[in-house]
This record gives C-alpha cells, structure tokens and sequence, in this order.
C-alpha cells in the first residue's frame, strides 16, 4: 500500500508552571492509503495531542509530518488551510454543529468554504447526509436531533469534500453503546467503501479490535497492539 502520512520522531513539549511537561517522546507511525487505525490509551496520555499534530492542527516540538510526501508543517498557511479543508476530515467527541445552522447547512460548511457554489454545496450536502441514514432529519437543527443523529451529522461534515483520511477523537464517548457501535461501523463502512483511511482515539478495545492495526500511546511512545 501506498504511504499516506508519515510521523517520524515526532516530539511534543508543553510549558506549565515553569516546568516542562513531556507528553509526546518520539512518535514514529506510516498510514497507507485506505488504513484503519486505533490509537488506545488512558485519558491525559497525549492521543488528542497526537492526532491534532498528525492533522494540521497544531505543531509539534520537534520531528515532522509528512503527508504524501510533504511536510505539512513547512507549508504556507494557506497551502495548510486548503489540506485540512480538502484532504483531512475531523469527528471529535463533541461534534461542534453550529446551533442555529440545520443539518444540511452545518455540512455545506466546509464546502462553501472551499469556493464551491451554494447550489453544488447543497447537493453534497443531501447526498451524504442521505448516504448516512439523514434523509428526514435534513431541516433539523442539532437540538433536534439525537446524539448519534448529530455524531452523524458530524460525520457527513467530514465527509462532504471526500478527504483522503478521517481523524476521529474518541467519537463514541458522549453516545451509548449500542449507539457508540453504529457510529464505528458508520466510519468503517466509509473507510472499506470510500477508501478513506480513518485513525480513531478510543480507550475501548471493541474499537481497537475492528480497526486493521492498533496502537497503545504510553508514556509519551506508541506501541502496536499484536492481534
């Protein structure tokens, strides 16, 4: 398989109080086009840490990211902006749908943002978020909705510009989990279909388990789980 991301000797320090807290040691990892990924740990081991850095969305102390072959962090801002916007999709735990903004619009957003026409960025909208089991719930607005409603929603915002990767930030953490699982396979249903890679943070091994490799993140280093 073709290499889609790699990490290598990726470090990341914070400064609190004086001291430096260590939480990333030397992170080596390669994500091929089309992979699942978990990455397991306990809370407060780094994993938002980690795929925030793997995802354009903050630096790391030292080391580097490189997707298909170009280190994102020696990218011009705009350049960077347009990679996440186009190429990487986000689902976090807390989905983030702007309230006032109903089904439909909250996933236009990242098109619209990406110049496409309002009329285009409509029909991506409704076609994914049909796609995902939304077909009547198109007009409601997040506080109408469930939660695995809106987690889908979420989703179906990841989804509509078709990126080349899915990070998902422990997406099943605020849901049951009968609900939880729908979510999982929602993400792996587009993974196997769209070819998406998709790397989720989670604590829960059932997860881990579905996903084609595993990672522990302990002490500051990744381990892969042996299945």
């Amino acid at each position: 398989m073709n290499s889609l991301l790699d990490v290598n000797n990726v470090h990341k320090y914070f400064e609190h109080r004086g001291y430096i807290l260590k939480v990333l040691k030397g992170i080596f990892l390669s994500i091929s086009i089309g992979e699942s990924i978990a990455i397991m740990g306990v809370s407060g081991s780094g994993k938002t840490t980690l795929l925030n850095i793997m995802g354009g969305l903050e630096p790391p102390t030292k080391g580097f990211v490189r997707f298909l072959e170009k280190d994102i962090y020696q990218m011009k801002e705009n350049e960077l902006n347009s990679l996440r916007n186009k190429d990487i999709g986000f689902v976090f735990q807390f989905h983030y749908l702007l309230p006032e903004l109903n089904a439909v619009e909250n996933v236009m957003m990242p098109a619209l943002i990406a110049g496409y026409k309002k009329e285009e960025s409509y029909e991506k909208a409704v076609n994914i978020l049909e796609k995902l089991g939304l077909k009547n719930r198109l007009y409601h607005k997040p506080g109408e909705l469930s939660g695995g409603e809106q987690q889908r929603v979420a989703i179906a915002r990841a989804f509509i510009m078709k990126p080349k990767i899915i990070f998902a930030d422990e997406p099943t953490g605020n849901l049951d989990r009968s609900t939880g699982r729908d979510i999982v396979d929602l993400l792996l249903e587009l993974n196997k279909k769209e070819g998406v890679a998709i790397v989720i943070a989670t604590h829960d091994t059932e997860i881990a388990s579905k996903m084609s490799r595993s990672f522990e993140l302990k002490d500051g280093v990744l381990v892969e789980i042996k299945k």
